[in-house]
């Protein structure tokens, strides 16, 4: 019914956005020519999905949506929430695949605590890792906990 409910917004004159984490490809696929704006959550490398998700599928559907969405021209934002999987190596990995992928609207986002994991702080990322990301997203957007890095 999510089609039905963003056609009824459209046509009440609303603009609509969705937030994601990409697990239905498909689905956001019939969707996006009804979006004005989306914000896609990439978690992680691919390697890395299961340490976050449980799932091994999860992965291959967040990639193919980040591919659906680039590829529909519908405005978006990819956003990575930093998480305890996510080391430098993993988010220099992290920073390849969205840069190969042709992604150039990136928000890297701390975390509070929560779900018993620690707080993930945009602080503790180091510089030089922080400085390529910004070389590769000069739109960059720091947000979350202790975003003023």
């Amino acid at each position: 019914a999510l089609g039905a409910a963003m056609t009824q917004v459209r046509t009440a004159g609303f603009a609509v956005g969705l937030h994601t984490s990409g697990i239905h490809p498909r689905r956001l696929s019939r969707v996006l020519p009804l979006l004005d704006w989306v914000g896609l959550d990439i978690k992680a490398p691919p390697r890395l999905y299961p340490d976050i998700t449980a799932s091994t599928t999860a992965a291959t559907r967040a990639l193919d949506s980040l591919r659906a969405v680039r590829d529909a021209g519908t405005p978006f934002e990819v956003r990575v929430t930093l998480h305890p999987v996510l080391d430098p190596p993993a988010l220099a990995e992290l920073a390849d695949l969205l840069y190969t992928e042709g992604i150039t609207t990136v928000a890297l986002q701390g975390r509070t605590e929560a779900n018993g994991l620690p707080a993930q702080c945009l602080s503790d990322v180091p510089e030089p890792l922080l400085s390529a990301w910004r070389d590769r997203f000069p739109a960059l957007q720091l947000r979350g906990h202790s975003a003023a890095v």
